[in-house]
């Protein structure tokens, strides 16, 4: 039977670790999808999107020496970058102070052009003119800021709501850059944002696994200072993380903020259970039993598996939820708990059968570490330690009934000296906002808008919008017919009364043949 179990537990040892190996395979991070498909609001994003052509939205952030206006030398320069981000799969349009759209008059005719097509035609006859035109235009403060020292470029992308298609744009884009005088820009935006996100968990999740596994075999040497016994109880970590990781990618979940907490939860648990069966393992070897081994088998089985399905099914209740993250976190979670309860089993116990002796307690010390002494003493005052705990748990739990909830990714997943959030402040204090809300008015039939009297209720309602604190600019359909009213005027303020909005702002963003604004 010894001979037997030599060959069969390691091939069974390495057909979980292939096993484990192979659910790695193709691993995602994909932290954009927080409602289901058919919730109402995806539905109306995907309603925005199909009928304004809404895309995700990206600025570059570029500090200058000098005032914009005031050092045309950078405008081949600005628009050999425009062409070149244009040019990459997934970019929609780009909006700079060169190439953003206004409507201009010559003689009896209305042309709606750039204002660096503008320059080109005379339309301005200086770099001042087209600096007092671009002033009086809803971009000024969006693109440019207020002072000229701060230049925005916004890309409008669209990757079709995939991770993988938004880092290539992403990583494209990075690489134009590098190679243009905007080298220090910085980013943000929808676009930024997500794909930052990702980032920051691809990367930094192997940084914290090896941190989280440093501080764990440290612990668990300090109590055993066995070994080999640290080894069997590390290696059931690795096994429980691999195996989380694949459960996930199996599932045909990704990972996000909430999913990488399971691998930590479920090595809290193997840790816990393969401690459980050791100290078992050697009560029952110290007081003489003929087959240990057995007697350890039959007292934690159950324990183990109570812990394993009462967890599974406590974490397995996040299933509820309306947040598609959480909501895989839980299904992920019930999964992956349920799994590794047999491969604990089969290494914590096959270590065992395997090498008995290498595993005893006292092969590996001579008395009770520091650590454990500690532990032991304060069970002795388990009646006060009780009262304590109870103490402080009624104290978390008073303590929270004023706790607030935060989605803000940038304040729950970013540092505040962090480059993600300078570069927000920047788009948001200086740029005219980093972020827009939609709201979509259901007129119920064609000829709704073309009521003079829907069309002042449309103007009050952006006058309102705007000047709420938050807010930093209101554009409507209304946008376009103040920028063309000020052309009839010829830029004499004639046309200030329409549309609402002003120039407060990130920018309206439109193509060559429409004024309407995309963010």
């Amino acid at each position: 039977m010894a001979k037997t179990l030599r060959v069969v537990l390691p091939a069974l040892w390495l057909a979980a670790v292939v096993a484990i190996a192979a659910g790695l395979g193709g691993l995602r991070f994909d932290s954009d999808a927080w409602l289901s498909p058919d919730h109402p609001l995806e539905r109306q994003l995907d309603f925005v999107g199909e009928e304004f052509e809404e895309g995700e939205t990206l600025l570059l952030i570029v500090p200058l020496a000098a005032p914009f206006f005031s050092t045309p030398d950078i405008f081949p320069a600005l628009r050999d970058l425009e062409d070149r981000l244009g040019d990459i799969r997934g970019v929609q349009d780009t909006r700079s102070p060169l190439s953003a759209k206004t409507v201009t008059r010559r003689g009896a005719s209305l042309q709606v052009r750039s204002f660096a097509n503008g320059l080109d035609e005379g339309v301005y006859d200086t770099v001042a003119d087209m600096r007092d035109a671009f002033r009086q235009s809803p971009y000024n403060g969006r693109v440019l800021s207020a002072d000229g020292m701060t230049l925005g470029v916004r890309i409008r992308t669209d990757t079709r709501n995939r991770a993988e298609h938004r880092e290539a744009v992403i990583s494209a884009i990075e690489a134009h850059i590098r190679n243009s005088p905007f080298a220090d820009a910085a980013l943000a935006g929808d676009t930024a944002l997500k794909a930052e996100i990702n980032r920051a968990v691809r990367d930094q999740l192997p940084v914290l696994l090896a941190i989280g596994a440093a501080v764990i075999f440290i612990f668990l040497f300090l109590f055993y200072r066995n070994v080999f016994q640290v080894t069997v109880l590390m290696a059931c970590l690795f096994v429980a993380v691999g195996q989380c990781l694949a459960v996930i990618n199996v599932l045909g979940h990704s990972l996000t903020p909430v999913s990488i907490a399971l691998p930590l939860l479920v090595s809290v648990i193997v840790i816990a259970d393969g401690m459980h069966i050791f100290a078992i393992w050697e009560r029952e070897a110290a007081a003489g039993a003929a087959r240990p081994l057995a007697k350890t088998m039959a007292k934690t089985w159950l324990p183990c598996l109570m812990t394993s399905l009462t967890s599974a099914v406590g974490f397995g209740a996040f299933f509820v939820s309306d947040l598609t993250p959480v909501r895989n976190f839980g299904i992920d979670a019930f999964v992956a708990i349920v799994l590794v309860y047999p491969l604990l089993l089969l290494i914590v116990w096959g270590a065992l059968a395997l090498f008995p002796a290498r595993l005893s307690a006292a092969a590996g010390r001579g008395g009770a570490s520091a650590v454990e002494r500690a532990a032991l003493a304060a069970m002795a005052w388990r009646g006060k330690t009780a009262l304590l705990f109870a103490a402080a748990a009624a104290a978390l739990a008073w303590s929270l009934k004023d706790a607030t909830a935060e989605t803000n990714f940038l304040r729950v997943l970013f540092k505040e000296e962090s480059a993600v959030s300078r570069a927000f402040d920047a788009a948001d204090n200086r740029l005219g906002g980093s972020g827009a809300v939609e709201v979509l008015i259901n007129g119920g039939g064609e000829g709704y808008f073309q009521s003079m009297a829907n069309f002042t209720r449309a103007q009050e309602l952006t006058r309102r919008l705007g000047a709420h604190e938050s807010v930093n600019h209101a554009d409507s359909y209304l946008l376009p017919l103040q920028i063309t009213h000020r052309a009839l005027g010829d830029g004499d303020g004639e046309s200030d009364g329409v549309g609402g909005g002003g120039n407060d702002g990130a920018g309206a963003d439109g193509d060559a043949d429409s004024l309407l604004p995309r963010n």
